[in-house]
């Protein structure tokens, strides 16, 4: 596999899975794990064997970096199961405007909901496109 960004080599690694499921090309799942998994080598995280199945998992030595990155105890975000969804289709398109949130969501996406993630700083504006409306990116 070619060498890409981390978010790219996963969702190429993504769509060959799929494509080998659904069209049934006679390409091995295990072959294209042990392609994912020597991509990773190297990397804060694993593909690991679980019962019948396949997760990534951080190497315990990252374990108290993303411990304490992830700790958010004492912030009461009162988030809708929508705002999750902005929110997470903001991080994993990044940069990305409200209009490229409408092609996900199919639907307008309110300039309160964007002010609300801003203002809890969960995002934040990004660099300024070439088309309309700025990019949000997450904190």
């Amino acid at each position: 596999m070619a060498r890409m960004d981390a978010p790219d080599r996963g969702r190429a690694l993504c769509v060959r899975l799929a494509g080998a499921a659904w069209w049934g090309r006679g390409a091995s799942v295990d072959l294209l794990i042990d392609d994912l998994t020597a991509d990773l080598d190297g990397r804060s995280f694993e593909v690991a064997t679980v019962a019948s199945g396949w997760m990534l998992r951080t190497w315990p030595a990252y374990a108290a970096a993303i411990q304490t990155a992830a700790d958010v105890r004492d912030q009461d975000l009162d988030l809708r199961e929508y705002d999750v969804a902005v929110l997470a289709a903001i991080a994993y398109h990044q940069p990305i405007t409200r209009d490229g949130l409408k092609e996900i969501f199919g639907k307008e996406i309110s300039r309160d909901l964007i002010g609300r993630l801003h203002s809890r700083g969960l995002i934040r504006t990004g660099p300024r496109s070439p088309w309309r409306g700025a990019p949000y990116t997450p904190m």
